[in-house]
């Protein structure tokens, strides 16, 4: 390999190292809303991503923070809604029409 492509090749490599976490895209990350559950009940994301939610019940449902910070709003079937995280932590929330359902997001 000629020395000047091995140079370009290190400095491309280095000025990636060095970008800020945020130039990276995020990901959304899907959780269904499937026979009166969140599926998966857990998950775990980078800060900077986005959970959809997809209601695929024929009941109405919500994705609601616990700690009032964040909520989806009513999810009729086939809707979706989405949410992004930027704060690490851990996230539990739950159903506003059916609170027995709960689900929990990591933040890393």
């Amino acid at each position: 390999m000629p020395r000047l492509t091995r140079r370009l090749i290190l400095t491309s490599a280095c000025a990636a190292a060095m970008l800020p976490h945020a130039a990276f895209a995020a990901t959304t990350h899907q959780v269904s809303i499937a026979n009166m559950a969140f599926v998966p009940t857990r998950i775990t994301i980078k800060a900077g991503d986005s959970i959809e939610w997809r209601n695929r019940d024929s009941a109405e449902h919500t994705a609601t923070d616990k700690g009032g910070t964040w909520d989806t709003g009513i999810l009729r079937r086939n809707k979706k809604a989405a949410i992004r995280f930027d704060t690490p932590g851990e996230y539990d929330y739950f159903c506003e029409v059916h609170p027995n359902m709960q689900g929990k997001i990591t933040v890393t």
